[in-house]
């Protein structure tokens, strides 16, 4: 069945080596996956010439460029399996020209469909282009840098994917939207397989991921995981009503934090007072004014003389006097000038 998928991504000189616009033609025109190439306003290349003249042409566009210009932009859309290989080129073509508004820009595509090769069940195609007047080659075309230019190509290709496969007769169609905005609720989206995974089991060896992916396949289904996120979102948002703490847990709240206040408050007491009576007597003036002691005064009460037992006999650093200092060293020694070589060893490092 068809499938969408739409990838937008961006070749700079700033944010990539010089020359990698060419070599990614080059890549995508290998003959071990390239079938058909088409371009306009770009020199073609055919399949297995590792880029030929389109690659030759974009060096040379690249470095006529300014030295932070974007280079390329490069599209990888799925192609419909339901289509021939001629549907799916002038889808390419038409996707393009709608892309475009009808005007003319570089651009060059390599299909990914050749049978005998992983491709064939999973056609694809490689599209680079040069948004730049092709006449002046300068300004936009399309504005593949601006804002939204991305979800835009997504749309024009959703829309020319349909309109092919409706014209060719068939009842499939993509649609560019997740499951979750398609109202489909009721699956989670499928794993990929992947080429790597297929390989491995055509090769007679069983593959982790492809059971993995089927028996997920086979489960009973669940709800959506972005909508069970949603549901508890509004779940919580109904939560008016949210747990209160306790009038206890309040309470100790509030008397803990007196505590360390009268903890403090003693501290700096302290470090000022000398006398252990003097500095408990201002201690206690100095509570009775606090209007913590006023609504607390049990827990004042309590814990009172352990403030005062526990920080006014703390020792406080006390400086020696510098007649300390000279009698400790000799008056003589310190009347002595320093000599240049002693004042070397006392100079202070920076």
């Amino acid at each position: 069945m068809a499938i969408y998928h739409l990838s937008h991504r961006t070749v700079g000189r700033t944010t990539h080596a010089a020359g990698t616009a060419g070599a990614h033609v080059g890549y995508i025109t290998r003959a071990t996956a390239c079938r058909a190439v088409i371009a306009q306003h770009i020199p073609e290349a055919a399949p297995g010439s590792k880029g030929g003249a389109a690659r030759a042409w974009l060096d040379a566009q690249e470095l006529a460029d300014r030295k932070n210009a974007r280079v390329i932009d490069k599209l990888e859309i799925a192609l419909p399996i339901e289509l021939d290989q001629a549907q799916r080129i002038e889808a390419v073509r038409v996707f393009v020209r709608d892309l475009a508004g009808g005007r003319s820009v570089p651009f060059f595509a390599a299909i990914h469909d050749k049978a005998g090769t992983k491709d064939e069940a999973n056609p694809h195609a490689h599209v680079v282009i040069r948004d730049r007047d092709p006449a002046t080659g300068k300004g936009r075309v399309i504005g593949m840098s601006e804002k939204g230019s991305t979800e835009r190509a997504r749309e024009v290709w959703e829309q020319v994917c349909n309109q092919a496969l409706r014209n060719a007769g068939h009842s499939a169609r993509v649609d560019r939207r997740s499951l979750v905005d398609q109202g489909i609720t009721d699956r989670a989206p499928p794993g990929h397989e992947g080429p790597r995974a297929r390989q491995i089991e055509a090769k007679g060896r069983p593959s982790e991921k492809l059971v993995r992916i089927r028996e997920a396949r086979k489960a009973p289904p669940k709800l959506h995981s972005a909508l069970v996120r949603a549901a508890e979102r509004e779940r919580e948002a109904g939560w008016h009503v949210r747990a209160t703490p306790t009038p206890e847990a309040a309470t100790a709240r509030a008397e803990a934090l007196l505590i360390d206040r009268l903890r403090r408050m003693a501290e700096r007491i302290w470090s000022d007072q000398r006398d252990k009576q003097t500095a408990k007597r201002t201690f206690r003036q100095k509570v009775a004014g606090d209007v913590g002691s006023r609504v607390f005064p049990d827990a004042v009460t309590r814990h009172f003389e352990d403030i005062s037992t526990i920080v006014f006999r703390r020792k406080r650093k006390q400086l020696m006097p510098l007649r300390d200092i000279a009698a400790s060293s000799g008056s003589q020694q310190m009347a002595q000038p320093l000599q240049p070589d002693q004042r070397s060893k006392f100079r202070p490092s920076f």
